[in-house]
């Protein structure tokens, strides 16, 4: 099981700790360590700051950061501490699922001090290690069974503390509404194993009364849900309905 503790509806990996029903934004994005991010690290900080959200997390995507992983943990790190905000500020990968099996893309990471995993299923995976599934030929159930049994997978491997945008990802790129029982198996994974399932991304909405039904079997297997904003630029951090969410946290 991951290390969370349940019971307080905390999060907790190394040092993070972060109250999940409270105004946090655990997803954004820098562009100070080749990042993907349009905003600088202390820029995300000041509107994180203004907004007064409760926790900031910083991600960087593996493959991009991994040259200067070091430099980028070392560099929140001690502007947490020039700051003091060391409880506030935390720092995560986000990885791709590079297969069918869950595995993700931490190669070279192991002796970095990252708060949190995040595990992102970017591309439809195939059996083989960062290939992608051949979806010409694929049915509509085929395609269901492929996707949730990844994502279940994923949330098994023990490296994995939050699953990026489970539902958002896939349906603005493949225009896939999951069916709900397809949903369920992912959402009672996540419960079981008390891995966050990351929601309120700007990128990549859900129409709503979808997302609505999606929260509600969060809500009966009391799956832990964390909110990230996914922003890429400085004025879309903490840019989350948090009203919206605030039964279900």
């Amino acid at each position: 099981m991951n290390t969370i503790l349940k019971s307080l509806g905390l999060m907790k990996k190394n040092s993070i700790l972060v109250d999940l029903s409270s105004r946090h934004d655990l997803h954004t994005h820098q562009a100070n360590f080749n990042d993907d991010g349009t905003c600088s690290i202390d820029e995300i900080i000041s509107v994180g700051q203004a907004n007064k959200l409760s926790a900031l997390g910083i991600v960087a995507h593996a493959h991009l950061v991994r040259p200067n992983a070091a430099e980028f943990v070392d560099y929140l790190k001690n502007i947490a501490t020039q700051l003091k905000i060391e409880g506030w500020l935390k720092v995560g990968i986000e990885a791709d699922i590079i297969n069918l099996n869950g595995s993700i893309d931490t190669v070279g990471f192991e002796e970095e001090e990252f708060d949190y995993v995040m595990a992102s299923m970017h591309y439809l995976p195939s059996k083989q290690d960062y290939q992608h599934a051949d979806t010409r030929d694929i049915s509509d159930t085929n395609a269901y069974d492929l996707i949730t049994n990844t994502l279940v997978n994923a949330i098994r491997n023990p490296r994995v503390n939050i699953l990026s945008h489970p539902f958002g990802y896939i349906y603005r790129n493949w225009h896939i509404e999951l069916p709900l029982t397809y949903v369920e198996k992912i959402v009672r994974a996540a419960a079981d194993e008390w891995v966050g399932l990351d929601m309120g991304s700007i990128r990549y909405r859900i129409p709503s009364e979808y997302e609505l039904s999606i929260l509600k079997i969060c809500q009966a297997y009391a799956t832990p849900l964390c909110l990230g904003s996914d922003a890429h630029r400085a004025n879309n951090v903490g840019r989350i309905d948090y009203d919206f969410y605030k039964e279900f946290l």
